[in-house]
């Protein structure tokens, strides 16, 4: 799937009924990575070198068929940081987003979750359109691949997968109402954390059944794969929980 759908494709997909992973859909913008940097953000950040703001935006910037080459965006390295920060506060810059959203989840550096919070939550005012709003859900998705080793990120997206928590938001989108945009945002926030290798995720697990036998409705409409991929995760918890640990780890 990687490297084939983008977020364009993902994001006309979003509410549509589609069984699929919404973040695997975004991750398919750093296309041309292999399964171990989709798992792992920093696989291959520790022997990438900083780039020029030149080379950043002329990355981030190009447009792609099958998604922003992953190795390309790592080679970048963590110098890249502020030069995409700089890009996502550039309105003119908006066609740059989407990929610049993604760069920053795939380099990982936790210290920009409050970049894509603020993109997602005070940049944006009013009715946006559909590109600003994929670049939204890119960045949704990227704070998502923070949430495995930071705590902020984690409890965000915990949070957000409430749809009430999603009412406040500053902007609009013309193809729902803020009922069905705030639901949305709710259950791909959710599809978002199936893909979190976290041991909070067998709690969450647990709570969302709760939810969902209650009749949540955002819980009820989790679609299948979501949900499969969801118990998945819960049962690698509780085997990582229940393994005893060797000696070397308890060191």
């Amino acid at each position: 799937m990687f490297g084939i759908w983008t977020c364009k494709s993902a994001g006309r997909r979003i509410g549509w009924r589609r069984s699929c992973n919404i973040f695997a859909l975004c991750a398919a913008l750093v296309g041309g990575m292999s399964h171990a940097e989709v798992g792992n953000p920093g696989a291959s950040r520790s022997r990438a070198r900083s780039a020029p703001a030149s080379r950043v935006e002329r990355l981030v910037c190009a447009s792609y068929h099958h998604g922003m080459p992953g190795e390309s965006v790592l080679a970048l390295g963590n110098g890249a940081l502020p030069v995409l920060a700089n890009l996502l506060r550039d309105e003119t810059k908006k066609h740059c987003w989407i990929n610049a959203t993604a760069a920053i989840g795939l380099l990982g550096d936790t210290t920009y979750f409050d970049t894509l919070r603020t993109f997602i939550w005070e940049q944006h005012r009013g009715q946006v359109d559909d590109e600003t709003f994929r670049a939204i859900l890119t960045a949704q998705g990227s704070v998502g691949r923070m949430a495995s080793k930071s705590t902020r990120a984690l409890d965000y997206m915990f949070n957000k997968t409430d749809v009430a928590s999603w009412r406040s938001l500053p902007w609009s989108i013309s193809s729902k109402s803020s009922g069905e945009l705030a639901l949305r945002l709710a259950s791909v926030t959710v599809s978002y954390l199936s893909r979190v290798d976290h041991e909070r995720l067998e709690e969450f697990a647990r709570s969302l059944e709760a939810r969902r036998v209650a009749g949540d409705r955002t819980a009820t409409q989790i679609d299948s794969l979501t949900w499969h991929s969801i118990q998945e995760m819960n049962l690698q918890a509780r085997v990582r929980n229940a393994t005893p640990k060797s000696k070397t780890e308890t060191k």
